[in-house]
């Protein structure tokens, strides 16, 4: 056993006589260590011995920094208040003032470690010590330390009471009403509630995060008065856009018939969930406008690029395409957008829709000229394709170097049953102001018309 592996053994079990010989011998990360391992194991002497060392030798790594803090939240988490006192008495931040800020949430670490372990000494002397502790800008026992909800979880309800009614203490009630409920301590969750001091921001964040359990006691507070329209309001909506749960919150949140038609159509618009929208078609009234709106959205969300938001386009293109409040030149755009980005499922059902015209069929049919296979664009024509779109769709892809696209295009302008000879004329003129060759070449093979 090496000198240094001796040192931490001896702070383990406690064997402060032996520590003291072997100190000389060990570095400064040793010395840190074995302060660790004391502390964790509340041996008092062995901590004096240490800090007496450390303070000797006037270490000031920043790795030895934070492993005493680790030591003083060891000693919190294990009852150790003896140890606990004498670290928080040596360990001084000096005018370092990231040093002040960590050694100001060590503190309200240590805090949270010892209520969650029903430590009611330590609960206490922290307390005490936090409030004569003068760190400017940084609060101990502000809405961020998470004591309370940590003596809820563990159980320690001796612990729970003294934070309780506790007066100065601003603890995170949020994270406290969550713990009671899922506790399953109804009249805890209440006493909690009442002191609360942001109660619509408390709703709209459980409506946000999903917790479920929570919003269902909420719902017994909704009849009080406790809970106003415009926070639960504000909560469905926040529901509706980025709950963790969100079929199982907004089915929840409409059970309650507490949205106005005015909510439920301004989340219906910024929600990007298919199955949502669903839901709210089905048991809600929406606007006319809020359809078109979501429609629109949809269209310009269609991406080759972007799967996830292409598909969540697609899905809900499809679900609400059926509805007559769609116009017909809104349904013809997103009929163009799928065949330029080669949405070929939805190409072909929006094609069944009798609100698609012949002149959308052409743009869609132009359009799809540019990709690189020819499958779409030769899906989509058929002999009511005018010769206009046709010629467009050569330019389209003469333009983008789509060399199938041109030779099937060509053959198209070559039937002399359906298209006429000056557009194989303008064809050419086009061909020939592009700067790749191969556009007019293909032209001159396909016959003498060229």
């Amino acid at each position: 056993m090496t000198d240094d592996e001796a040192a931490i053994e001896a702070a383990r079990t406690g064997l402060a006589e032996w520590l003291d010989d072997l100190i000389p011998e060990v570095d400064d990360r040793t010395v840190t260590n074995a302060i660790l391992e004391a502390s964790t194991h509340g041996h008092i002497t062995c901590v004096e011995v240490l800090t007496d060392e450390y303070e000797d030798r006037g270490i000031t790594a920043y790795t030895s920094w934070e492993t005493l803090q680790e030591a003083i939240e060891a000693a919190a988490a294990n009852g150790h208040l003896e140890v606990l006192n004498h670290l928080l008495s040596t360990v001084c931040p000096g005018s370092d003032t990231l040093r002040k800020a960590e050694l100001c949430g060590t503190t309200r670490g240590a805090l949270g470690v010892a209520a969650e372990g029903g430590h009611l000494d330590v609960v206490k002397f922290m307390v005490e010590y936090a409030k004569v502790t003068d760190y400017p800008g940084h609060e101990m026992l502000g809405s961020e330390c998470s004591a309370l909800a940590r003596a809820i979880s563990g159980g320690h309800k001796v612990v729970v009471e003294y934070l309780l009614i506790l007066e100065g203490c601003s603890w995170d009630f949020r994270a406290a009403f969550v713990a009671a409920v899922d506790a399953g301590d109804k009249a805890l969750a209440d006493r909690i509630y009442v002191q609360t001091p942001e109660k619509d921001e408390l709703f709209i964040m459980l409506s946000c995060r999903g917790n479920l359990d929570a919003l269902k006691y909420l719902s017994f507070l909704l009849g009080t008065g406790r809970v106003s329209s415009e926070a639960f309001e504000k909560g469905f909506e926040t529901a509706v856009e980025s709950a963790w749960d969100r079929v199982n919150m907004v089915q929840f949140l409409l059970d309650k018939k507490r949205a106005s038609a005015k909510a439920i159509n301004k989340a219906f618009v910024v929600v990007q969930d298919s199955d949502i929208l669903k839901m709210l078609l089905e048991r809600e009234h929406i606007w006319d406008e809020s359809i078109r709106a979501v429609f629109e959205q949809a269209t310009g969300n269609l991406s080759e690029y972007d799967s996830r938001r292409g598909q969540s386009g697609v899905r809900i293109i499809k679900l609400l395409h059926v509805k007559d409040c769609i116009p017909s030149n809104t349904i013809g755009k997103a009929f163009v957008v799928a065949a330029e980005k080669g949405q070929s499922d939805l190409v072909a059902l929006l094609r069944r829709d009798g609100r698609i015209s012949a002149r959308m069929v052409g743009a869609a049919f132009a359009g799809s000229a540019t990709r690189k296979k020819s499958d779409m664009v030769m899906s989509l024509y058929d002999t009511t394709i005018s010769p206009d779109a046709i010629l467009a769709a050569f330019s389209n892809a003469a333009a983008q170097e789509r060399l199938r696209n041109v030779k099937k295009l060509v053959k198209l302008l070559s039937d002399h049953d359906l298209v006429p000879q000056e557009f194989k004329h303008k064809a050419f003129v086009i061909a020939a102001r592009l700067q790749y060759d191969t556009p007019s070449q293909i032209l001159c093979e396909s016959g003498p018309d060229y």
